[in-house]
Parts: structure tokens; C-alpha cells; sequence
């Protein structure tokens, strides 16, 4: 692995307004935003008397009147798609509980009131939930409450629930699923394996500004580290870069000093690329660093952007369109709706055979089942090279630059129709996977409780025939005593 800096010369672009979801109302106290490998966009809403999410298909300008999920009693503070079913989509609220929908491929038609699933995980606001990196239909929650809790989502069964020291600030999995780390309002950073509670480590990381936490990985230089945003007792902010491991307290390994602003800096690092995203709520402005190794961060830039940022994600590897030089694709919301920026290359360099450049994507098929997660197992997810046959059949890529209109363009246009149906079939295919194994769970429990009880029927017999008795008895004490009388 290069320890040069790769993308020291690369453009982040704003897109133009047609590519850009216009007018979405975005939460600005509980800002949150996703997307899908389908290329669908999901946005924690402003709202009143219910919790809100919208969710979108096709960029423009989004009409006051789009459907909305709403199924919370609470604002959403967290939404988040799965990594492996395109349409799954999770919501945590204010209210404690936990949502997952199922969005259809082609955006919502209608309002969706109805969850697949609804959990009442925690007693009051969940500030932190993600879905496991490697294993299908896991997914933690953070409360402030001062309870982790780690969930067989579809199953709404809960695996593992401890107990933490202090209110959670942050959450995030380490690239396995081994690990989550988290900063706590104690001024800590503690990393912790659910399933072995007694491995919970805390060490002082952070000062009073509300901190956030990432995991790096996908690198032997970074296995098992983590990094923080954080304030000095200088009241400048900074990142702080830690090795972490189960059972071990954290080790600081470096640390960089920013700026002397007091907003929140939200960590975004993808693990492909070593690319690190520092989204400053509040500024239009994002910092970009490439991290060759937790000792030797490389600062890229400050890139200017189109409104003050209120929340940020990256988008799958699937929807970067290598043709246009992109590398990375961001969604940052605030005011003014959620807006795609592009991280691209010169025109002069490489092309997507370059595994730098271009990493491998994960797959749509966990590395691992619920079953082997709970029993200890642990893996990084599945990968593929970029733009193979396998990566574009599950999904819609997605271009943020005009195409000419030629008849290459057209062709594309068919093999882009041709492959959304084919992911809007796998959807539909695991949709209904989901749907059976629940349906099989559901029919197991049933029959355990059959066995476990004898039917009404028998029980009603029995208790007629104890009356019968009771009564034959009562007759004859009484013409007994009327007899001796």
C-alpha cells in the first residue's frame, strides 16, 4: 500500500440545481441523511406532531406535498438504508423506538405509516444507530438513556443490552463488527464488544465541545483504529487518532490540531480510499484529508460548498461514476435541501483499473448470519473489484454530470434502463426473502406455544367435567343432611 498521498490533486465540485433535491425541509435540530445503492435519499425532516422522514428517487425540486415516512411518536434523529437491502431503511427517534421500512424501489408513491418493523428499544432520545458493516439485519442503538443495545432488527429480538458509564455523544462499528466505539458526555471515548460486556474500556479523550467517532480500517496500517473530534483545553478543536482493541484501553497515536471554532465536526471516512471528510455543522466549508496512516494524516484541502452543512454522508462506491473521474459522491443537507457533491480527478489521471484509485466495492451478500455474529464471529464484508458485472446488476449508477446527447449516450441510457430493472428485481427478491423468513419465525413461535399448552378445547372439557362433579357432589351432602334431619 502507497504511503504517498494519492489524491493530493483532486476538485470537490457542487452540483447543478437539477441534480440537487430542492426545498427538502431538513431537520436542523436531529439532521440526519442516507443513501442507498440504489441511489435512493433519505432525510430526517422538520416537523410537528410526529417524527418525519423523506424519502426521494429523482433530484429536482421536491414539492411541500411529497409523501413522507411517519411513524413515530418523536422527531427521527437518526435514518439510515441497509448495506445490504437497497430499499431496508431504519429510523431512531426521539421517542426511544426503532423503524425499519420497506421504500419502494421507485421512491415513495404515498405517505408509509406502517413499518415491517417496530422495536421500543430504549426509555428515552436514541442518539446513535448504524446497521453492522458485514452482517445483514444487525444494527446498534445508543440512548441517552446510558444503554447500548445491539438488535436482530427484522427479528425484533434483542442480542446483546449493557449498561454505559455516562450519556452517549456518538457511536460508530469498527470495519469487522467487533468493536463500537463511543464518545460519552463523561469526556471518554469507550470502546466496547456488546457481546463481552466486561470488555468495555473508557479512556479521556475529548473536552467540552460534543464530540464525534469513526473507525478507520480497510488497511493494515489502520487495523484497530479509531479517531475522534474533539476540543484542547486551548479551546481549539482537533482530531485525535487512537488504537483500540477488545478488552485494552485506548492508546492516543496522534493528534491534529484544526481551528479555534466552537462547531461540531461530524467525521466521514471511507474506507476504500482513506479519505476523511470533516463536515463542520454549521459552515459551508469541508475540510478533506487523506489518512495514509493514523500517524501521518495528509490535508488535502478546505472546499467550499453551496449551503451551511447540517448533515453529511457518502454515498456507495456503486453510484461513483469512474467515466466522469469521480471518486468519492457526498450528500450534504441543510437549508436549502440535500445537495451531491463530487470528489474527481484530474482529467490526465488513471482509470478505474486502479485499485488506489478505485477500491474494491462490497457486495450486496454479508460476509456473516446473526447466528455467527452472536456466537463471536467476526469478518470485514464482502468486496468485489470496481465495475464489475456483479456490482452493476444491484444497483442503479448514478451520473451528476450532463451527458451529451449522442448516440453513445443512448446506448448508455439502455444499458442503464436494463440495469435498474434488474436491481429493482434483486429488491424485490430480497424484500420477499425478508418477508418469508418472518413469516417462518413467526410460524415456529406459534406452533412452540401450540405444543407448550393444551388446546382450548380439552381445557374447557376438563373444567366442565371438575363442575360436574362439584355439583354431584354438593346434591348428595345436601340430601344427606336432609335425610338425617
Amino acid at each position: 500500500m502507497s504511503s504517498k498521498p494519492v489524491f493530493r490533486h483532486v476538485s470537490f465540485k457542487n452540483t447543478k440545481k437539477k441534480d440537487a433535491f430542492q426545498g427538502v425541509p431538513v431537520s436542523d435540530q436531529f439532521a440526519s441523511v442516507s443513501v442507498s445503492g440504489s441511489g435512493l435519499v433519505a432525510a430526517s425532516l422538520r416537523s410537528s406532531g410526529g417524527g418525519k422522514c423523506g424519502v426521494y428517487a429523482e433530484a429536482g425540486r421536491i414539492s411541500a406535498m411529497a409523501p413522507v415516512v411517519q411513524g413515530h411518536s418523536g422527531s427521527v434523529t437518526v435514518a439510515r438504508f441497509s448495506n445490504y437491502h437497497s430499499t431496508l431503511l431504519a429510523t431512531a427517534s426521539e421517542d426511544g423506538s426503532v423503524c425499519v421500512w420497506d421504500i419502494p424501489a421507485g421512491g415513495l408513491t404515498a405517505k408509509l405509516c406502517e413499518p415491517l418493523v417496530q422495536v421500543n428499544a430504549h426509555s428515552r432520545s436514541i442518539v446513535a444507530m448504524e446497521w453492522h458493516p458485514s452482517c445483514a439485519g444487525v444494527l446498534f442503538t445508543a440512548s441517552a438513556d446510558k444503554t447500548l443495545c445491539v438488535w436482530d432488527i427484522m427479528a425484533g429480538t434483542l442480542l446483546c443490552d449493557l449498561q454505559l458509564p455516562a450519556i452517549p455523544l456518538s457511536g460508530s462499528w469498527s470495519p469487522d463488527g467487533a468493536l463500537v466505539g463511543l464518545t460519552l458526555r463523561d469526556k471518554t471515548l469507550f470502546v466496547v464488544d456488546p457481546r463481552t460486556p466486561e470488555s468495555g474500556r473508557a479512556v479521556v479523550c475529548h473536552g467540552t465541545i460534543r464530540t464525534r467517532v469513526c473507525w478507520l480500517g480497510g488497511h493494515s496500517t489502520e487495523e484497530g483504529h479509531c479517531l475522534v473530534t474533539t476540543g484542547s483545553t486551548s479551546g481549539k478543536r482537533e482530531i485525535k487518532f487512537w488504537r483500540a482493541a477488545c478488552g485494552a484501553e485506548p492508546v492516543l497515536l496522534s493528534k491534529q490540531s484544526l481551528d479555534t471554532s466552537s462547531g461540531v465536526i461530524v467525521p466521514l471516512y471511507d474506507i476504500g480510499t482513506r479519505l476523511l471528510f470533516l463536515a463542520d455543522v454549521g459552515s459551508s466549508t469541508i475540510p478533506l484529508w487523506e489518512v495514509m496512516s493514523p500517524s501521518s494524516p495528509f490535508f488535502i484541502g478546505k472546499f467550499s460548498v453551496g449551503q451551511m452543512t447540517e448533515a453529511l454522508c457518502i454515498a456507495p462506491r456503486r453510484l461513483v461514476n469512474a467515466d466522469q473521474k469521480e471518486v468519492v459522491v457526498v450528500y450534504q443537507s441543510g437549508r436549502e435541501g440535500v445537495w451531491p457533491c463530487v470528489v474527481s480527478l484530474p482529467t490526465r489521471r488513471g482509470g478505474s483499473d486502479d485499485p488506489l484509485v478505485y477500491p474494491p466495492v462490497e457486495v450486496p451478500d454479508p460476509a456473516m448470519n446473526v447466528a455467527e455474529y452472536s456466537a463471536g464471529s467476526n469478518s470485514i464484508a464482502n468486496t468485489e473489484p470496481f465495475g464489475s458485472s456483479c456490482s452493476a446488476a444491484k444497483a442503479v449508477p448514478v451520473s451528476l454530470s450532463v451527458s451529451p446527447t449522442t448516440a453513445a449516450t443512448a446506448d448508455a441510457e439502455v444499458v442503464r434502463a436494463l440495469q435498474m430493472a434488474q436491481a429493482e428485481a434483486a429488491n424485490q427478491k430480497a424484500r420477499a426473502d425478508l418477508l418469508q423468513a418472518r413469516v417462518t419465525d413467526l410460524e415456529k413461535m406459534l406452533k412452540t406455544q401450540t405444543e407448550a399448552k393444551p388446546s382450548l378445547g380439552d381445557d374447557l372439557a376438563a373444567k366442565d367435567a371438575q363442575i360436574c362433579a362439584l355439583n354431584a357432589a354438593v346434591n348428595k351432602a345436601i340430601e344427606a343432611l336432609t335425610s338425617t334431619q
